[in-house]
C-alpha cells in the first residue's frame, strides 16, 4: 500500500479539526493535540525505515550518511524527546491495555458523565469531578473535569472560575483551606451557570454525596450525580 494513502488522510483528519477547533472554540485542544502527536509518531515510524534503506542501497552516498543522524535526532527532540514519561499522554488514554492504574472512580465517573453529554447539558464549564475521603478531605482526578468542560464552547469568564478550582484540586495538598476555597469556588461557579439557566453538575459516588452537601449550602441548580 502506498504511505500516502495512510498519511494523507491522517493530515486531512487534522487539518479538519484544527479548523474546526480554532473556529469554533479558538484554541487547538485535546483531540486536535493527540491527533497531532499520533501524526508524529507516524511518520517518525516511515521515515527513520525510509532513510536506513535509503542509506543501505546508497552506500555510496556519504551524505545521506550524515545526514542521518541528524535526522534522526530531530525527530527524537521534537517527539518525545523533551518529556520525563515518554508517551504518557497517549498512554494513559488506554489504561486497561498498559500499566497505569486507574485513579479511584475513574470509570464510574466517566459512564456518569457520558449520558450528559449524549443530551447536551454540558455547557460554559459547568461540571466538575468531586469526592471525599474517609476524613472528609475533598479530592477527584481533576483531569476528567478538565477533558471534558474542554469540549465545549466557553466565555471568557467560565473558564477561569473552572480553572481555579482545578488548580486546587490537582496542585495543592488536603487541608482545611484547600476545601474552604473549592467550596468557594464551587459556588461561584454554580452563580455563573445560574445566571445563564444552566444547572451546575458534581460527579461524585453515594458515599461521598452527603459530606458534599454539608459543606455546600444547597443551591437549586447544583445537581449531585452519583
Amino acid at each position: 500500500m502506498n504511505v500516502l494513502n495512510v498519511v494523507i488522510p491522517y493530515v486531512l483528519l487534522i487539518a479538519f479539526l484544527m479548523l474546526v477547533q480554532y473556529y469554533l472554540v479558538g484554541e487547538s485542544r485535546y483531540y486536535l493535540i493527540k491527533s497531532s502527536i499520533i501524526m508524529e509518531l507516524i511518520l517518525f515510524a516511515i521515515l527513520v525505515p525510509y532513510f536506513i534503506y535509503r542509506a543501505n542501497i546508497q552506500n555510496k552516498n556519504h551524505m545521506l550518511i550524515v545526514y542521518l543522524p541528524v535526522l534522526m535526532s530531530f525527530l527524537t527532540l521534537t517527539s518525545i524527546g523533551y518529556t520525563k514519561t515518554p508517551l504518557l499522554e497517549i498512554r494513559s488514554l488506554y489504561r486497561d491495555y498498559n500499566s497505569i492504574s486507574k485513579p479511584n472512580y475513574y470509570d464510574e465517573d466517566i459512564s456518569k458523565i457520558i449520558p450528559l453529554a449524549v443530551n447536551e447539558k454540558l455547557h460554559d464549564y459547568n461540571l466538575i469531578v468531586l469526592h471525599a475521603d474517609n476524613n472528609g478531605n475533598l479530592y477527584s482526578h481533576a483531569q476528567i473535569s478538565r477533558w471534558v468542560n474542554a469540549m465545549g464552547v466557553a466565555d471568557s469568564s467560565n473558564p477561569s472560575c473552572f480553572y481555579n478550582a482545578f488548580n486546587e484540586l490537582a496542585y495543592t495538598s488536603n487541608s482545611v483551606d484547600k476545601d474552604n476555597k473549592m467550596i468557594k469556588y464551587i459556588k461561584e461557579c454554580s452563580n455563573q451557570q445560574m445566571h445563564k439557566n444552566n444547572d451546575y453538575y458534581i460527579i461524585t459516588d453515594s458515599n461521598s454525596v452527603n459530606i458534599l452537601q454539608n459543606k455546600i449550602d444547597k443551591i437549586d441548580n447544583i445537581k449531585y450525580i452519583f
